[in-house]
């Protein structure tokens, strides 16, 4: 098994955190599922996401071979209750720059998995030969998240105007980084 940690939530309970495999994805497929009902911040609602088992195994595959990229999971009692994937171009101009989504299940909203998960991906990014820059898209609307990058260093950079779609409305999206020096 790849590398995991071990971290004390706010409640008490014992939360995982590991690189993903390829035999997580049936669970990851059934998580993301989940998740998509729960919160209009994610960039897909229920039934949108359209991943097969065998292609969800694939970018776990391909994530894991790849430097610059991370398929990371945080479990509670061997269920998944968080995921964060960092994605990046292979290209020599722009492998140093990746871009990550996180995703957390409403049943642990407020005990620290978000961060934990973000303190994971920071450590793994400060320690990469390769990664100089960490970016992620955001809905003005999630004050939450958008409080969360603030406090790991990340700075809105931009707008990207009328880019989100939900029940009929258009929404900008803010555009967040931060530099890896």
């Amino acid at each position: 098994m790849r590398k995991q940690n071990s971290y004390i939530l706010k409640n008490g309970a014992e939360l995982i955190v590991r690189e993903g495999a390829p035999t997580d994805a049936t669970a990851c497929l059934a998580f993301i599922e989940k998740v998509s009902a729960q919160s209009t911040f994610l960039t897909f609602g229920p039934g949108e996401f359209g991943l097969s088992v065998e292609e969800e195994e694939k970018v776990i595959t391909d994530k894991n071979a790849r430097d610059n990229e991370l398929f990371l999971l945080g479990t509670l009692d061997n269920k998944i209750v968080s995921q964060l994937t960092v994605n990046s171009s292979q290209r020599p101009r722009l492998r140093h720059a990746v871009e990550f989504g996180i995703s957390v299940d409403a049943s642990v909203w407020g005990l620290g998995v978000g961060t934990v998960m973000l303190q994971y991906l920071m450590n793994w990014a400060n320690a990469s030969p390769i990664v100089r820059k960490v970016n992620l898209q955001v809905l003005p609307q999630n004050e939450r998240g958008i409080k969360l990058y603030e406090k790991f260093g990340f700075k809105i950079e931009g707008r990207k105007l009328r880019d989100n779609f939900q029940d009929g409305i258009y929404s900008d999206v803010l555009l967040m980084g931060k530099l890896i020096d």
